[in-house]
């Protein structure tokens, strides 16, 4: 099977149409259509839908381009391995992750991994679970790091544990002596919560409408960095997991506290990779020191 047309399908796929991987690629539109033609003649069968809103991969097209993904994530893999052995171990590790992990936890993480390899290089693309999930489909990162109401589809999951929700706030706080709480003990308190569509926050709509609460909201954001900064400076509340703040409440000032209503336990943590990859060694050693963090986080 051609790399040249494999190259263009899978940036018409990612791009969605003829267009724009195109001016990606620096190719005219009609070889890159000439290339795709040859290709669906290859295969026997034809690999996009053409629709009004571009050009969408058919069942074929979705098998092929996972075939294709993995195929080269599995060449960069041995040419990867190769350089490591002749170049004293340098190799980069692609992470999309979460903005509650990315904060405290994986900074941590990644710093400790560096003691052991110290020419390992990282990156760290911070975004929504649903992109998180897609980056690693598309083979876009190494492996991902996301909360999940509901097991994620398409991906293999190295890790997933229940991610318990804890109420933050300020170590003078007058709830601040309490070991559990209930979401109904905070409503005669300010609140800073994540926006709607989180979901932290999907979690606590929930449980609001199911026990007729009504919470005090002050303050929303998308950046748990702004309402943890808020809830230092005030009287206020925030919500936070174990994994998102086990490393910045050592830094005293703050507290978390276990919320122990039922809706607020359905949410996982998940350490996700693509599935049927075989993953570099630098990124198996990686992913295998995420999960035993985080692991321990949840035992702690």
């Amino acid at each position: 099977m051609r790399n040249t047309a494999l190259h263009y399908f899978l940036e018409v796929a990612r791009s969605g149409s003829l267009s724009r991987a195109s001016e990606k690629l620096h190719i005219a539109p009609s070889a890159i259509s000439r290339q795709i033609a040859k290709l669906e003649e290859d295969v026997g069968a034809q690999l996009f839908e053409r629709q009004p809103t571009g050009m969408v991969l058919s069942a074929a097209g979705e098998v092929l381009a996972t075939h294709a993904r993995r195929a080269n994530l599995e060449q960069e893999r041995i040419l990867g391995e190769i350089q490591e052995l002749s170049s004293d171990g340098g190799s980069l590790i692609s992470v999309a992750s979460t903005e509650g992990v990315a904060r405290n936890f994986l900074p941590h993480v990644m710093s400790t991994f560096r003691e052991a390899y110290p020419k390992t290089r990282f990156s760290l693309n911070v975004a929504i679970p649903k992109i998180v999930i897609g980056m690693i489909k598309d083979g876009d990162v190494d492996l991902g790091i996301t909360f999940s109401t509901k097991p994620s589809q398409g991906v293999h999951i190295e890790y997933s544990a229940t991610s318990q929700i804890y109420a933050l706030m300020h170590r003078r706080h007058p709830l601040s002596k309490r070991k559990s709480l209930m979401l109904a003990d905070l409503q005669q308190y300010p609140m800073a919560l994540k926006e709607e569509g989180s979901t932290q926050r999907q979690l606590v709509d929930l449980c609001c409408q199911m026990e007729g609460l009504v919470l005090n909201l002050v303050l929303t954001s998308n950046d748990s960095g702004s309402l943890h900064q808020f809830v230092f400076h005030s009287d206020a509340i925030a919500l936070t997991s174990k994994v998102s703040e086990q490393y910045a409440l050592q830094k005293g000032g703050l507290i978390s506290i276990p919320l122990l209503n039922a809706e607020l336990r359905q949410r996982n943590v998940q350490v996700l990779t693509m599935a049927g990859r075989t993953l570099p060694i630098n990124v198996r050693r990686f992913v295998d020191l995420v999960t035993t963090k985080m692991a321990a986080t949840s035992l702690s």
